[in-house]
């Protein structure tokens, strides 16, 4: 075997080596397999940051009418759902708030998950949470 090294190998094999194109190597790599754990945690938090929080902020901001208070917005990504705590002055008002956010079209379903009167505060009004699942983009 005949080993040439530096300009007498570049002129032998056919250029200059400065015009050669550089060799290519590839290293075959092993990577250790994601433990299960990881994989979910790393998909659950890229749900979280792709959130479509305009379109959600969107939808219950034009089904809210004034008299409903908005307390918090807690939204599962992986569940594509969404639960909302507010308080209005009666049940008249929370049942209308709930059909305003079924007849947006950013929801699927809209459920009322839960309600109490609120005694403490002598306007007694009524704090509520609703469920309500958005569609898929």
């Amino acid at each position: 075997d005949v080993v040439m090294i530096g300009d007498d190998a570049a002129r032998q094999l056919g250029g200059d080596r400065r015009t050669r194109a550089p060799a290519v190597v590839q290293v075959a790599v092993h990577q250790p397999p994601v433990p299960t754990e990881q994989a979910n945690a790393v998909n659950t938090a890229i749900l979280q940051l792709n959130l479509p929080w305009r379109a959600l902020r969107d939808a219950v901001q034009a089904a809210t009418p004034p008299h409903v208070a908005l307390l918090a917005l807690e939204p599962d990504a992986r569940k594509r759902s969404l639960r909302i705590t507010a308080e209005a002055r009666g049940s008249d008002e929370m049942i209308d708030y709930v059909q305003q956010l079924a007849s947006q079209d950013w929801f699927t379903s809209v459920s009322l998950a839960r309600h109490e009167i609120n005694d403490q505060d002598p306007n007694r009004p009524i704090r509520f949470q609703v469920d309500a699942q958005w569609r898929a983009q």
